[in-house]
C-alpha cells in the first residue's frame, strides 16, 4: 500500500512538474482535524529541503 501511494505521489509530481508535500489528518466522524497554524514551521522546513521549487502542491489527506 505504501509502495502504491509513493508511486502515485511521483506520478502527481511528474504530471504537475512540482514537488508534493503530503500532510495527513484524520477524517473519522467526530474526530476530524485541521491543519494548525503551529505547523507553519514544519512546512517551511520541508520546503527548504525542496530547494524552493517553483511549484509546490500541498495535499491534505
Amino acid at each position: 500500500m505504501l509502495k502504491d501511494r509513493l508511486q502515485l505521489y511521483k506520478e502527481i509530481e511528474n504530471e504537475r512538474n512540482s514537488k508534493l508535500l503530503v500532510f495527513i489528518t484524520g477524517d473519522r466522524p467526530n474526530l476530524e482535524t485541521q491543519i494548525s497554524s503551529e505547523m507553519q514551521d514544519y512546512f517551511v522546513n520541508h520546503l527548504d529541503k525542496f530547494n524552493l521549487p517553483f511549484n509546490v502542491i500541498l495535499w491534505n489527506q
